[in-house]
């Protein structure tokens, strides 16, 4: 006879095994800004982030995550660092992988702590190469759609301290929507300071392990679980942390109710007056 208390084990485990790191998701997320000109209501961005292709993270599961999103037919994609892990030889095949995908408004990304580990000179450009993807180093770019702007601001790895938030927003009008794209959702509070609408980040994998009833036990942030993912507020900075794709810092690729994501967020014009 099996007791309560196996019954309840197994079922914990039951949910354990089916999120596991290959079970990719399509989390589809609606932000409101106050700032976005009603030219862009509904405009979509697909944000990829963390690929790790290594040698825990095959090919095949990078081009999952990339038929997905141009299944989902965003206006712009953006993907915000650690595109490898550990070695130069998954630079290629990872930069081939990105260029399959597709969108509108082009294919922007920054990167993170890994891609400096390993060789961020090379990574920039095999994705501004073969990727056919505009790499932003604490720099910014303007999309344009009925006469309206939106501005899309990429910091510079912050975990490696090559971020520089003062100078890619310099000069940025006041009335001006801003999404700022950044490896780490640590720059949050300095983001918040400067007005930014929308930031966007990864870095944390969402824990990649989640304990039920307890959380993540371990998050790569500063401010531990409070962004480690899912969309947050701080003042009126939006902020979307994604789970991302890859994993990193086992022997084997473990995920536990925490499934990796490819996030599609849809932005709307406040209706507020």
């Amino acid at each position: 006879m099996i007791g309560l208390g196996g019954v309840a084990a197994g079922g914990v485990a039951a949910t354990w095994i089916a999120n596991d790191p290959w079970d990719l998701r399509l989390s589809r997320i609606t932000v409101e800004l106050r700032r976005l000109p009603h030219q862009l209501d509904g405009f979509t961005i697909a944000q990829l982030t963390d690929l790790h292709r290594g040698p825990l993270v095959p090919l095949s599961f990078i081009d999952k995550a990339v038929q997905m999103t141009n299944s989902a037919q965003p206006d712009l994609v953006v993907l915000t660092g650690d595109f490898i892990s550990r070695r130069r030889k998954y630079i290629g095949d990872c930069a081939q992988a990105v260029s399959a995908l597709v969108a509108p408004y082009g294919k922007l990304g920054v990167l993170g702590n890994h891609d400096y580990w390993v060789d961020a000179d090379a990574v920039t450009d095999a994705l501004t190469g073969v990727g056919r993807c505009q790499v932003l180093k604490n720099e910014r770019v303007t999309v344009e759609r009925g006469g309206a702007q939106l501005v899309i601001a990429g910091l510079d790895d912050p975990v490696t301290q090559n971020d520089d938030i003062e100078g890619t927003l310099s000069g940025v009008r006041p009335d001006a929507t801003v999404v700022l794209l950044s490896h780490s959702p640590d720059t949050v509070y300095q983001a918040a300071d400067r007005g930014v609408d929308l930031l966007l980040a990864g870095h944390t994998h969402g824990g990649q392990v989640v304990l039920p009833w307890v959380g993540p036990p371990l998050v790569n942030s500063r401010y531990g679980r409070r962004f480690a993912s899912g969309l947050k507020r701080v003042q009126s900075t939006h902020i979307y942390t994604s789970r991302g794709i890859g994993v990193v810092g086992v022997a084997v690729p473990v995920r536990i109710n925490c499934p990796p994501e490819v996030a599609l967020i849809t932005l709307r014009a406040s209706r507020s007056s």
